[in-house]
């Protein structure tokens, strides 16, 4: 994001109610009439569906200097998402008919935005080929470069994945039983691919993981 663009979003958002979030804390819920606009600025916000099944699907992860959900406002669409704070998140909540205002007298940032929905679309891609792949090792692999291209801070060969996700997480992402991905991550961590740092993952060789996934992907090819 361009600094001016960022500036500009500080300065709107900076005039209104500053909101805090626990961990798993609902912000929005599905059903519900979307009571605010929401500039994150810090922690992470989980985007996810209940299914038929009961169960989570993932759909988007937000962090800062993300705002939400934009897109629904913008279009009038019903929210049918449950918007939950995956860490300890600070917010500013904007009235929706300002936000959309200010986008309209801010093509900058209106691009900004479109920008990286695009992105989002894309990472949903990798997510809907990551689900199509039959292997769940390589389901696993899978998602966890889609991590480490999104929340990856790499320092020498080492990447450390700054969203902390749990089995359960993964398990959602993948469609799989908790005990089953636990099962490939310990495969991937006896082979050396990664680690647990600090309740965080964190790719031991990038090198080493970035042959590891080109083995499995062209197996499923």
């Amino acid at each position: 994001m361009e600094a001016a663009v960022l500036k500009k979003l500080e300065n709107f958002f900076g005039q209104f109610k500053s909101v805090n979030y626990k961990k798993n804390e609902i912000i929005l819920r599905a059903g519900e009439p979307i009571f605010g606009v929401f500039y994150l600025k810090k922690g992470y916000v989980r985007q996810y569906i209940i299914s038929e099944e009961g169960e989570e699907v993932t759909i988007h992860i937000y962090q800062p200097p993300a705002f939400f959900p934009t897109m629904l406002v913008i279009n009038s669409i019903p929210n049918r998402y449950y918007f939950e704070a995956e860490t300890v998140v600070e917010t500013r909540r904007a009235d929706p008919g300002k936000v959309v205002e200010f986008l309209e007298t801010n093509p900058d940032v209106l691009f900004d935005l479109a920008s990286r929905f695009a992105d989002a679309v894309v990472g949903l891609s990798r997510r809907i080929e990551t689900l199509a792949i039959g292997n769940t090792y390589a389901k696993v692999l899978s998602l966890i470069d889609y991590l480490n291209k999104r929340f990856g801070e790499t320092e020498g060969k080492t990447v450390t994945i700054s969203l902390p996700v749990t089995h359960n997480d993964i398990a959602a992402w993948v469609g799989a039983k908790r005990e089953t991905v636990s099962r490939q991550i310990e495969k991937m961590i006896k082979k050396e691919l990664i680690e647990h740092k600090h309740h965080l993952l964190v790719i031991k060789n990038k090198t080493k993981f970035a042959d590891e996934l080109k083995e499995f992907q062209g197996e499923e090819e």
